[in-house]
């Protein structure tokens, strides 16, 4: 553990440095944008319309292609830059220029809950599939308001817990110079 530690008097180790190509990079992410909302439109059509074969299946894919669509759109607004193997990092994205440092810590949180709520439906599709194929005579469980109740307390936790350790982690702008400039040996 100890080779990722920054050691300022060690001429090894250097101050972190960000290369442009995480930065300067707002027309190809507003493109990205422009096309991949499109595409969401189109997919989030299809399967409301188009997959009537499919039963209440259809729901579990538009509730994993939603948290997709939202994580994608989460990441082409903020790009976010992460300084591993501190805890930090910036938003190289659209928001590059108007974001703030208190704001990069709110929109980590953003990312981490959409993250975590795209992972677990995905999780969710698969085993509702599984229910489906495989038995049958347990879809009545899987369709039950107890379990509609369950996976939203789940949503719930998941934001609370985000939220609580992103607060915890939370400093000030003053607060983070000073750590940088203690890090670095600057002071």
């Amino acid at each position: 553990m100890e080779a990722f530690w920054f050691k300022p008097d060690d001429p090894r180790h250097h101050p972190p440095v960000i290369n442009d190509f995480f930065l300067n990079k707002t027309t190809k992410l507003l493109t990205l944008l422009v096309i991949n909302g499109f595409l969401a439109i189109f997919l989030n059509f299809i399967i409301l319309t188009q997959s009537a074969s499919l039963g209440s299946f259809k729901y579990y894919l538009l509730n994993q292609a939603v948290w997709t669509q939202l994580v994608e759109i989460d990441y082409l607004i903020t790009s976010p830059v992460v300084f591993c193997p501190y805890l930090g990092g910036i938003v190289g994205g659209i928001l590059r220029e108007t974001t703030s440092a208190e704001m990069s810590i709110i929109w980590n949180i953003i990312g981490f809950s959409l993250t975590a709520h795209c992972m677990f439906s995905v999780c969710l599709t698969l085993s509702n599939r599984f229910i489906f194929l495989f038995r049958p005579d347990s879809k009545k469980y899987l369709q039950s308001k107890c379990t509609f109740a369950i996976l939203v307390s789940i949503h719930l936790f998941f934001d609370g817990a985000f939220f609580i350790m992103g607060m915890m982690a939370k400093v000030d702008h003053n607060e983070l110079v000073q750590e940088a400039k203690n890090d670095s040996g600057n002071t």
